[in-house]
């Protein structure tokens, strides 16, 4: 009887040590399409949004510049907004905190377009060195591009934040430079599930 009961307590370990390598695949992007963001905009429009202001209820912060809701059908990807960054000179900047496990690999996908000369940086806690400096111009309306990299997270709570400059030396308020939708973060490392 005690052989019969550890020769089946074997059997169950080796069982739930077959299910373990499971990778996570949920989004921790809140409003990850910019649809719940500006929700007065009409159609056609571009809402501006100062530091450091959320324009969505409290998931995404401008952090830096200003930054848009454009909800003009040229230069949404998807749905009925985009996230557009450095409508003039300067840095613009948006940030959402994610919860994250710390030491775990993320992969972060995102589609993105442009119509003028930029500057671009991707960061997760820390700049994402796989990630563009630059987002090309593809042309408008269409041109998206889906852009991805992975970067592991330093901390349980991890900023994502898309950060743009316009390097055209006479940009001005009117110029579209870096549109951004459908914003991804998954885990691609490996948790155990339950036994």
């Amino acid at each position: 009887m005690r052989c019969t009961s550890a020769i089946t307590l074997s059997l169950l370990a080796a069982a739930a040590m077959t299910f373990i390598a499971a990778p996570a695949r949920a989004n921790l992007v809140a409003d990850p399409g910019f649809e719940f963001a500006a929700p007065g905009a009409n159609a056609g429009s571009r809402t501006d949004f100062n530091a450091p202001a959320s324009f969505d209820g409290g998931d995404w912060t401008v952090t830096q510049g200003t930054s848009s809701i454009d909800a003009s059908n040229s230069y949404v990807y998807n749905g009925e907004k985009a996230l557009e960054l450095t409508t003039g000179s300067g840095i613009d900047a948006v940030s959402q905190i994610l919860d994250t496990v710390a030491g775990h690999t993320y992969t972060i996908t995102f589609m993105a377009n442009a119509d003028t000369p930029n500057e671009f940086s991707l960061i997760f806690g820390t700049p994402v060195t796989a990630a563009p400096t630059s987002i090309t111009s593809n042309g408008f309306p269409g041109g998206f591009v889906q852009y991805s990299a992975t970067a592991v997270a330093i901390s349980n709570l991890t900023p994502l934040t898309f950060l743009g400059i316009n390097t055209m030396p006479d940009a001005d308020s009117n110029g579209h430079t870096v549109e951004i939708a459908d914003v991804s973060v998954e885990s691609s490392t490996p948790t155990p599930e339950p036994a």
